[in-house]
């Protein structure tokens, strides 16, 4: 479906998560939305900034600092992939019940938890 638009998971995620946390965003905050380590962030927004998607700007408030901005082109792209989104789950959830759909959740939120604590205790995470 991304590739209709010219996009990977990889470069379309970044810019629908910045047009949902806003522009002037830094690029840390967004690695950790995006659940990239900051310099694999630096090469996807060099390259949607390349071809004309995103801008840095110097923070206001620190000049060491770029704040991302998606341009007028990044917003029009990010309405097409909301869309193109929003019918894909409309068609895939269409025989899950509200109801399946909240245990589905649930489960993997407890699961997510459990990661957590394992990898926190140190045995690594990995399969037995």
């Amino acid at each position: 479906m991304l590739k209709a638009y010219d996009q990977s998971e990889a470069t379309a995620l970044p810019l629908i998560v910045l047009a949902r946390l806003g522009d002037g965003v830094r690029q840390g905050v967004l690695a950790d939305h995006v659940g990239v380590e900051g310099p694999s962030l630096v090469r996807l927004v060099d390259m949607l900034e390349q071809d004309g998607l995103l801008e840095r700007r110097n923070d206001p408030r620190d000049r060491r600092v770029k704040t991302l901005h998606l341009t007028p082109a990044g917003r029009a792209l990010v309405g097409r992939l909301d869309g193109a989104l929003d019918g894909m789950r409309q068609r895939l959830l269409a025989g899950v019940s509200l109801e399946q759909l909240e245990t589905a959740l649930t489960v993997f939120a407890a699961v997510e938890r459990a990661m957590g604590r394992s990898l926190g205790a140190g045995d690594g995470g990995g399969m037995p």
